[in-house]
């Protein structure tokens, strides 16, 4: 995959930082076969599996494939504030973003993405993420810096 080839490069002359990752994300080729070659784990019904295909220091990639209507709960990237780029690859995502509240988390705004679309996440966010097509499996590529580690769920 040369998108991490060009992601470790980058991360090796500078730090990543959420515009130049999207940029190398949105030139990048992703044939679904090979994806799924490669995160051959397929999720149970109304759940998601996560495979990764790259790890190091700097960021992490990983292949999600969800089945029809599951979602995460809404969460956050940890406690090292992780930035991300999600590539949607086949199927459609519904990304909720929320904010805290004394009581809990509140909905702030709601936004679908088809295959061939981009996400993006800044550090802090707290959002929910769910397969949007009730009969079929959606693929996404997501590549998260630094890789995720403690993260929240609300």
């Amino acid at each position: 995959m040369g998108f991490i080839d060009e992601l470790c490069q980058l991360q090796e002359d500078e730090s990543l930082d959420l515009c130049q990752v999207k940029e190398i994300v949105s030139r990048a080729t992703f044939c679904p076969e090979d994806l799924r070659e490669s995160a051959p784990q397929q999720p149970e019904p109304d759940h998601y599996s996560r495979t990764s295909i790259y790890s190091c220091d700097a960021f992490e990639v990983l292949v999600i494939r969800w089945a029809p209507e599951a979602q995460t709960t809404p969460h956050n990237h940890g406690c090292d504030k992780s930035c991300g780029v999600a590539a949607i690859i086949e199927g459609g995502i519904t990304n909720r973003v929320f904010c805290m509240q004394e009581n809990g988390v509140k909905e702030l705004e709601c936004e679908q993405f088809e295959a061939g679309s981009l996400m993006a996440f800044e550090e802090g966010i707290i959002h929910q993420m769910e397969n949007s097509k009730a009969n079929q499996e959606t693929l996404s590529v997501h590549v998260y810096f630094p890789k995720l580690s403690d993260v929240t769920h609300f």
